[in-house]
């Protein structure tokens, strides 16, 4: 039985300002066909937009600061469930794939886990090809949760449904990655200075500006990509 473990910290693509005191950072477990991801969104995570939470008033689940926490369970029609385009807004995010290597020719996966509780899997014939939801999986339970440190995901896979031959011992290639939304106008008007950095001044200016960040292990193309093959950079 395989058993590995790791450390990540995920990057943004192309670093500004608005990036730079905010840091995420995790450690993933394999335990034969166990496969256990802890995300930790820690620095200034306040000014990471979430979503209004649909995890009820649980304080352990609820990831909105106290003044803003609900007073009520939310109604059953808006429990988390399957959704599609999680990633328009922040979304927590792995690919995973079978084997020693990866290229642009072999099957893989996408998850993607919204704070709000909702999710979504897809299943993928080879890069960015024949996207569909993945049937194997009918749910994916995860935990949410605020703390002083930070924002905490934790999400355990039995990748047994995925793969069916050898799931306890199958190398795996996974590459963890965020779409983040972040709050430009929690830059403090006039730290930033120099002609170099007007424009950044200008949107920090803008009252509920919202700027879409991409973070990821590695970002091997010109553009941020986390289908990318080699962004699949952990080997388990």
């Amino acid at each position: 039985m395989t058993h590995t473990a790791k450390s990540f910290s995920l990057q943004p693509f192309q670093p500004t300002p608005l990036t730079t005191d905010v840091t995420i950072t995790g450690h993933v477990l394999r335990e034969g066909p166990s496969l256990t991801i802890d995300y930790l969104i820690s620095g200034n995570w306040k000014k990471v937009v979430i979503a209004e939470s649909n995890l009820g008033n649980s304080a352990e689940n609820d990831t909105r600061p106290n003044d803003t926490a609900p007073n009520n369970t939310r109604p059953n029609d808006t429990a988390p469930k399957r959704r599609d385009r999680l990633w328009e807004k922040t979304c927590f995010e792995f690919f995973l794939a079978q084997g020693t290597t990866h290229d642009q020719q072999q099957p893989y996966w996408e998850f993607n886990m919204a704070p709000s509780g909702d999710w979504n899997v897809f299943a993928l014939n080879s890069y960015r090809q024949g996207l569909r939801e993945e049937t194997a999986i009918a749910n994916l339970p995860f935990a949410v949760h605020s703390a002083p440190d930070g924002l905490r995901l934790s999400v355990t896979l039995n990748i047994a449904k995925l793969i069916t031959s050898e799931a306890s011992t199958a190398p795996l290639q996974l590459g963890v990655s965020m779409v983040v939304l972040l709050r430009a106008d929690t830059i403090e008007k006039g730290k930033v200075k120099g002609k170099r950095n007007h424009m950044i001044e200008e949107e920090a200016a803008e009252e509920g500006a919202v700027k879409e960040t991409f973070w990821a292990i590695a970002h091997p193309a010109p553009q941020a990509d986390f289908h990318h093959p080699k962004s699949l950079s952990l080997q388990l």
